[in-house]
């Protein structure tokens, strides 16, 4: 919401050729002038104290102006009276071409997909970047399917039980996911597709989504951010400052739905919801600890790819016990996989990272010895 300027009425108004502009700013008019009377009183303080020479006194007045300021204006923006972080209304039409989903095919639709994805999760203050973000997309993605790694291993259209691609998503997500688009996206002209009660379209678009898992991974982050955004799923926790609730909510809600979750808050509660939530809150630490190291070391290879390659593999380390072993094994993957990039002088592709864990670790022996000498140390 955009605040009027005010100009203070013990001055007149300056004129147009006046080099004196009016003052501007996010509180209301009441804040402004409590706002003035502090900085007066805090400039004659911090002169008198300078006077002085106490420069621990300085240090402590600026601080408790700084708390002020900060307290007045998270309550102001907790009202709605500054202006928000994102406002669609502001970049709407800027530079995004207008989309009409029922004029694309299904190929240049799920293309379309690709780019949103991106787009939503890249653009600042869109969706909330510690709770819906990609390492949030690649947690489900795992607990889902074992993500492209398993698509690699088995070449074969990813289906099961009517879910289907690396996300593992269903027919009628995949028809809610076009059809709310628009309602996602409010920040670009989108025509929803009306007309998908026809199935011919449909049934393309999930045959794009079972084999190519860019597609997949796509559609899935897309369904991710409708959750929170469209149907509201754990953002009265996030705001309330539960983010580890909140987290629960959108990973379950993925599985069983957004209704049952509105339905039956405390679903997640129960041991079906646990069964499922528990891996991606498991897998998202391992992402970060991944990402972060991998991020360090400058890899040419695809960080999110590499990330979810690696999770998999240290996935045995699930243990508060097993967090030391667990760095100083992900450290040691990073350093020989960066040595085999530089060899040959470019990122790897999914069959070469694979390769290069099962040469790093073959069967998953190092682990099991790792294991072996933490329970047995050496006398």
């Amino acid at each position: 919401m955009k605040i009027e300027s005010y100009v203070s009425p013990k001055k007149n108004k300056p004129e147009e050729n006046s080099s004196e502009k009016p003052m501007a700013g996010n509180f209301e008019k009441t804040m402004l002038s409590r706002r003035d009377f502090l900085f007066g009183f805090a400039v004659t303080a911090l002169s008198a104290t300078a006077i002085t020479q106490e420069p621990r006194k300085v240090t402590s007045i600026i601080e408790a102006i700084g708390k002020f300021f900060r307290r007045k204006n998270y309550a102001e923006n907790k009202e709605g009276l500054t202006e928000k972080k994102y406002d669609a209304s502001e970049i709407k039409n800027e530079k995004y071409e207008t989309i009409d989903l029922e004029k694309l095919n299904a190929r240049e639709l799920a293309d379309k997909m690709i780019e949103i994805s991106h787009e939503i999760y890249d653009k600042k203050g869109f969706l909330p970047e510690d709770l819906v973000n990609d390492h949030l997309v690649d947690a489900i993605e795992l607990r889902e399917s074992g993500g492209s790694i398993k698509n690699v291993r088995n070449p074969e259209p990813l289906e099961n039980k009517g879910a289907f691609g690396v996300m593992q998503l269903r027919e009628a997500a995949t028809r809610d996911i076009i059809e709310k688009l628009h309602r996602l996206v409010d920040y670009r002209e989108i025509n929803p597709h009306s007309n998908l009660q026809s199935t011919a379209k449909l049934e393309k678009i999930k045959k794009i989504i079972k084999e190519s898992p860019r597609h997949g991974r796509a559609f899935g982050a897309i369904y991710v951010a409708m959750l929170y955004k469209i149907y509201g799923i754990g953002k009265e926790e996030y705001e309330a400052g539960d983010r580890e609730k909140a987290l629960k909510k959108i990973i379950t809600a993925y599985k069983e739905g957004p209704t049952l979750i509105k339905k039956k808050p405390n679903f997640i509660k129960t041991k079906p919801a646990k069964d499922y939530h528990e891996r991606p809150e498991r897998h998202l630490n391992f992402l970060k600890e991944i990402s972060d190291g991998i991020e360090a070391m400058h890899f040419k290879t695809d960080k999110r790819k590499l990330a979810r390659h690696l999770t998999l593999e240290i996935d045995r380390f699930k243990t508060k016990e097993d967090d030391e072993i667990r760095k100083k094994l992900i450290m040691d993957y990073l350093k020989k996989i960066k040595k085999m990039e530089n060899r040959i002088g470019r990122g790897l592709e999914n069959h070469e990272i694979m390769s290069a864990i099962e040469a790093l670790n073959p069967g998953g022996i190092r682990f099991d010895a790792s294991l072996r000498a933490k329970k047995n140390p050496k006398s």
